[in-house]
């Protein structure tokens, strides 16, 4: 790999870390309700990234071009689960702002019982990551890496992952920012529940745009 391939990875790669989608406020809202439920939900999604990472080093690139539809299908479950995930964060917001009643079991929120999955899952079913994975990245690996240069390109990739995941878990996490939170938890949880079905119901038209 030259200066130049190493360059447009890099540009690549950071471009698509730092672009507001589900990953990111994923981890902004786990943040909010611990530092570990944002670093458990930062685990995931790099361990789902390491996934894609493999796939696309296996030759995903060309089980897209050569199946596109499977790429369509996967697109498409994963703007759903994202619904789900938005679902359940407007669920949140609303039970917060309800008073507790007797007798009324309270509201389960799945990403606070399990924040490590849901960082996983939302990372495997983001359209954006099926897409990039398996379409863009492609152009920019190289095919004639040694084994040792593969896995230290791996390392150096993930490493940026953790790296920016990881402090956006700990900075929303800090003292000084949950007291904010905890003042209009029920605003940030409506907030980004209804960025993610936005976001779902966008992804999930241009992967039917697609087929049609």
């Amino acid at each position: 790999m030259d200066f130049s391939q190493f360059t447009a990875l890099t540009v690549a790669w950071v471009a698509i870390i730092i672009t507001p989608g589900p990953d990111f406020f994923l981890t902004l809202r786990s943040g909010t309700i611990s530092r570990l439920h944002g670093l458990k939900t930062a685990a995931g999604i790099v361990l789902g990234v390491l996934l894609w990472l493999a796939a696309a080093i296996a030759g995903l690139g060309a089980i897209a071009k050569a199946f596109p539809w499977a790429i369509t299908i996967i697109s498409v479950l994963g703007g759903f689960y994202l619904i789900w995930l938005g679902w359940q964060a407007i669920r949140s917001a609303l039970a917060a702002r309800r008073p507790a009643e007797d007798g009324k079991e309270e509201v389960k929120d799945y990403l606070n019982s399990h924040p490590f999955r849901s960082g996983l899952l939302t990372n495997l079913t983001n359209p954006k990551a099926v897409i990039f994975f398996g379409a863009i990245l492609s152009n920019f690996l190289p095919t004639n890496l040694s084994v040792l240069s593969m896995s230290a390109m791996v390392v150096y990739l993930i490493s940026m992952e953790v790296i920016w995941f990881g402090a956006v878990a700990l900075l929303i996490s800090t003292p000084k920012v949950q007291r904010w939170v905890n003042r209009y938890r029920s605003v940030m949880d409506g907030g980004t529940g209804i960025i993610m079905l936005v976001l779902a119901t966008v992804l999930l038209g241009k992967s039917v745009a697609e087929v049609f």
